[in-house]
């Protein structure tokens, strides 16, 4: 049992430094965007489109406490989805910082899902520890209904691990 145990330790802790090292390249800068436009970089790979939409949800109390922002790529059907919510349902989202949750037993404050190629997608809530990135809400314009911020995150599939950072600017949102 105790072996069981170190091996879980070192499987954590290899996870841990992997995403900080990955997390902390900054070398593939993304440029400024139109609006209504979505970046992602996937291990370098770029894509941008401008076929992307937002909902920011209401709860039972009107609060607007569920944004989530959607594109979709023409190349290599690829799409991406990226949800935010508010840790009260008293509180409505707004500009700030939220961690994207991994695989561990807490309420997410953000979670990304990506498909690449039609194929299941890859979830941060696949990833094996806590923390895997962050979703950064830059402005929530509720008079234009448009939102924009900027993501990073460790998305997985099976042991297949990727790198996503990207920045989305003035989408829509219904």
């Amino acid at each position: 049992m105790l072996i069981l145990q170190k091996i879980y330790v070192m499987r954590y802790l290899i996870w841990l430094l992997f995403s900080v090292a990955v997390l902390s390249c900054k070398d593939d800068e993304i440029a400024g965007l139109p609006d209504g436009a979505v970046k992602v970089l996937v291990d370098g790979q770029e894509y941008t489109t401008t076929d992307a939409t937002a909902n920011l949800d209401k709860n039972a109390s009107q609060v607007e406490n569920d944004l989530r922002v959607s594109a979709r790529y023409s190349e290599g059907g690829f799409t991406i989805s990226l949800e935010v919510f508010s840790t009260s349902p008293t509180v409505a989202i707004d500009a700030g910082s939220f961690q994207v949750q991994g695989n561990f037993p807490a309420a997410p404050t953000g979670i990304v899902f990506f498909t690449l190629e039609g194929v299941l997608p890859h979830s941060s809530l696949e990833v094996p520890q806590a923390v895997v990135g962050s979703i950064i809400i830059t402005q929530i314009d509720r008079g234009a209904k448009t939102v924009s911020g900027s993501f990073e995150s460790l998305c997985a599939k099976g042991t297949e691990v990727k790198t996503l950072r990207g920045e989305f600017s003035k989408i829509p949102y219904m």
